[in-house]
């Protein structure tokens, strides 16, 4: 049970990490700084919130 609830933390941390980095680097190269910051901050935070619910529902 530790190492499943382990992996599902860590996973959900490398995807919030993933999904933030990546989303900084292409909104920055596709689109103006105004609407960059935002789509970065939908992918920052609630990202590793809802991964952190999701792996929460599958130890139930």
């Amino acid at each position: 049970m530790g190492n499943s609830r382990l992996g599902l933390i860590s996973g959900s941390v490398l995807k919030f990490a993933f999904l933030f980095g990546t989303s900084l680097i292409v909104v920055n190269l596709l689109i103006n700084q105004k609407v960059a910051a935002n789509v970065a901050a939908m992918m920052s935070w609630p990202q590793l919130v809802n991964a952190a619910e999701l792996a929460d529902k599958a130890m139930k």
